[in-house]
């Protein structure tokens, strides 16, 4: 087995693209650079004096990044599912974010940090923050490796900005797609790669 890594000092990444949904191609990111963005992530909260007692995982993206996160924050995984596309394809149509379970279904007390792959609008963790104070969480925060542009309800951590659809190393790219995957490049804060 791997011995883990201890986390790095952060670095916030970028991806280098045009405006907004162009849906003019993907963009990729493969398992190295997700695992530098799960240190990243951890080190974002640690920094921040956060010590989350419930890492929530939103099913399906986020149970990869709530995993590592457990492991490198050393604390209690939970899950929740979250319904919004309406198809897995390119560009789905979104449809307002429905919880279908979440586990453990009372957070009393508990520092809770939501994970998710991607906000793109805000609207799911926005749904998950409110079912997480209403099941007794006392502070609620998230944490997601990419925020697309424009996103409205921002979470408090992250790695990446987008602006066009983003592939997980867990995804493949859809079926209709017939051009390159983009590799989402990571910059550091003065603009160098990293």
């Amino acid at each position: 087995m791997p011995e883990c890594p201890s986390p790095k000092r952060p670095f916030r990444g970028t991806a280098v693209v045009t405006p907004r949904w162009e849906r003019r191609r993907l963009l990729g990111l493969d398992w190295t650079t997700f695992g530098d963005a799960a240190q990243d992530l951890a080190v974002q909260v640690k920094s921040s004096g956060f010590r989350p007692t419930v890492i929530m995982g939103i099913a399906r993206g986020g149970l990869p990044l709530a995993t590592a996160l457990g492991h490198l924050l050393s604390g209690r995984v939970g899950t929740t599912g979250v319904t919004r596309n309406a198809s897995d394809g390119q560009y789905a149509e979104r449809d307002e974010a429905a919880i279908s379970w979440m586990v453990p279904d009372s957070l009393n007390g508990a520092r809770v940090l939501l994970v998710d792959d991607i906000a793109g609008d805000g609207g799911t963790l926005r749904v998950v923050r409110e079912r997480a104070r209403r099941a007794g969480a006392a502070e609620v925060r998230a944490a997601v490796i990419v925020v697309n542009d424009g996103c409205q309800d921002r979470p408090e951590y992250s790695v990446f900005a987008a602006d066009d659809w983003v592939v997980f190393p867990w995804e493949c790219p859809p079926g209709d797609h017939h051009g390159a995957v983009e590799s989402l490049v990571l910059r550091t804060r003065s603009g160098t790669d990293d």
